[in-house]
């Protein structure tokens, strides 16, 4: 559905320009909003099939200036009827969204967290080449502490055992073991120059890791319980 913008165009003319989309959320405070539009930076030409617009996050605590990019396209809608519309292709520029971990792992294995977080960096600066890779370093911190913690006599052994020996010998949870397997597969994939897992991204890696931070909470906190209550009251 179309949206009118009005704003001032570079030449200090007031302009309206309709568009297809305006951005919902503020690339800075990764809020929802509704943004106000500030400057539409145009300068018309019958060629031009670009156009930028400077919007502000209305959010009290942020207020921070940001572009919108559109694309010039030609829509066909449902009657048959064509036209010419403005399609919202990017905004810019990003800040990283702080990687979200619970409380238990992140003590665990802080370097995760630290890793995980420059990944949410690089993918704000469209560096997407490198998100995979770090997703991957990631991994193999996450799962040598976890197995560095639940035995801690084999530190030494598992800091240089591959990923895969560890995950098999040092993950007794089937269901960790299969999430853990499964995000090195796919994480592998990032690093090397042919896919395996053709249908599968980042995105099924992001998951998989998400997963596997889940079941490593719940292993711990389970694992805290039982000690700081190991036994029955009795009656």
């Amino acid at each position: 559905m179309s949206v009118e913008l009005r704003g001032v165009s570079r030449t200090g003319a007031n302009e309206v320009i309709h568009v297809e989309q305006v951005p919902t959320a503020c690339p800075q405070c990764h809020r929802a909003i509704a943004p106000s539009t500030v400057f539409l930076i145009t300068d018309r030409e019958p060629e031009d099939t670009t156009l930028r617009v400077v919007f502000r996050c209305p959010a009290s605590t942020c207020g921070v200036y940001f572009f919108a990019e559109y694309q010039w396209i030609l829509l066909r809608e449902a009657s048959g009827r064509e036209r010419r519309t403005f399609l919202l292709i990017g905004v810019s520029p990003s800040a990283a969204r702080p990687y979200e971990l619970p409380k238990a792992v992140a003590e665990l294995s802080p370097r995760f967290l630290k890793i995980m977080n420059q990944v949410s960096a690089a993918e704000a600066s469209g560096l997407d080449e490198l998100v995979g890779m770090g997703m991957r370093k990631a991994l193999e911190i996450l799962v040598k502490d976890f197995a560095i913690n639940e035995h801690p006599e084999k530190s030494d052994s598992i800091q240089k055992t591959p990923i895969g020996r560890v995950i098999e010998d040092y993950c007794d949870d089937p269901k960790l073991r299969a999430i853990a397997a499964r995000a090195t597969w796919l994480g592998n994939d990032e690093t090397h120059y042919m896919r395996v897992w053709e249908d599968r991204d980042v995105g099924d890696l992001r998951t998989l890791l998400r997963l596997g931070a889940l079941w490593i909470e719940r292993h711990l906190v389970t694992k805290e319980y039982e000690k700081g209550m190991p036994d029955a009251p009795r009656p």
